[in-house]
């Protein structure tokens, strides 16, 4: 059979079994809800160790995943909204089956599958080399509009395996602003259209909305919040050697170096961030005290108590005067006079 008669055949049976039907409705995407459940944990956790800079930049990542969830619930209104049917015919069908082999490397129609598969070329984003994707579109009426991109070549986020694209995340495309011209293409079956459509998609970076962005791509996982951290983000715990972003550690005012929250307390006296191995204990009130607020191995709240408690001590008390015989013989006698 040649290639001109077997799109031929596949155009006409993609028409047959993409006639008019009732689309399954997909389920809520649960990743992305457990996502959000698992940043607001990470927040409340930042929060409870003051750790202000790092909650404050997870909601950031809070925000995103909202929007998504947002993004994700009008894609499935619009699926399961009625539409009206414009079906191709077969001759349209196969001049775009046709251009489709010309736009991408290896098209295969799985007729037995109901599947079109068309690869793009090599995505290189800021130096970072995310491969080739094959898009995976299933014509299949149980399967009406369900398409998968599949990493074949994939260089996962440091942070996920499932996520090997800026916006493709377990084979799932988070389309953004071309969400909209996919799903139309889909509801006419212009499948060029749509294949063009997410190969833009693939080829295009917004970093807003990004399942994770470019600059954590190669990055290692704070162990304190979670957070993707490149290079020039991390700091390694000068006691316990872990790694973590430089918002959840905190610099040592005794030696300089930055420690994890774990590692590092407060100078009772002055508050003033101070290592576990420069921290000293009053040896009156035994709190943790930097190396400043402690005078011989006593805070200041302590030695000035205990010079009070000194001073009171060594202080004479004057003894009660006894009466004055003399005077009060005086006193008598003069009384006793007539007047």
């Amino acid at each position: 059979m040649s290639r001109t008669t077997a799109l031929h055949k596949a155009a006409i049976d993609i028409r047959e079994r993409s006639r008019p039907r009732h689309p399954s409705i997909p389920a809520v995407p649960r990743l992305l809800l457990e996502e959000c459940d698992q940043l607001t944990r990470r927040i409340e956790k930042a929060r409870q160790h003051r750790l202000h800079l790092a909650a404050n930049r997870l909601q950031s990542h809070l925000a995103a995943a909202y929007s998504r969830v947002k993004q994700k619930a009008a894609t499935l209104e619009n699926l399961t909204a009625p539409k009206p049917a414009v079906m191709p015919l077969p001759h349209d069908i196969h001049a775009d089956l046709v251009a489709l082999t010309e736009e991408f490397d290896n098209v295969t129609i799985d007729a037995k599958r109901g599947q079109i598969k068309g690869r793009t070329s090599r995505i290189v984003m800021d130096y970072i080399d995310l491969g080739r994707f094959e898009i995976v579109l299933s014509y299949l009426p149980q399967d009406a509009g369900y398409y998968e991109i599949i990493a074949e070549d994939a260089n996962p986020a440091a942070e996920s395996d499932s996520t090997t694209h800026p916006h493709v995340q377990g084979n799932s495309l988070c389309a953004g602003d071309g969400k909209a011209a996919i799903q139309s293409a889909l509801n006419e079956c212009r499948l060029l259209d749509f294949f063009l459509i997410v190969n833009r998609v693939l080829h295009t970076y917004n970093r807003d909305s990004a399942f994770t962005r470019l600059e954590d791509w190669d990055g290692t996982t704070c162990s304190d919040c979670g957070r993707t951290m490149n290079s020039a983000d991390e700091c390694s715990c000068g006691s316990c050697s872990t790694t973590s972003c430089y918002d959840c550690t905190s610099g040592c005012t005794d030696c300089g170096d930055r420690y994890c929250y774990d590692c590092i307390c407060a100078c009772a006296d002055c508050d003033h961030s101070v290592c576990t191995v420069c921290a000293s204990k009053c040896s009156a009130c035994d709190e943790t005290h930097c190396k400043g607020c402690l005078n011989d191995e006593e805070c200041e709240s302590c030695t000035d108590e205990a010079e009070e408690d000194a001073s009171e001590e060594t202080t004479p008390i004057p003894e009660p005067r006894t009466p004055d015989d003399s005077v009060h013989t005086i006193l008598v006698e003069q009384a006793a006079l007539p007047a």
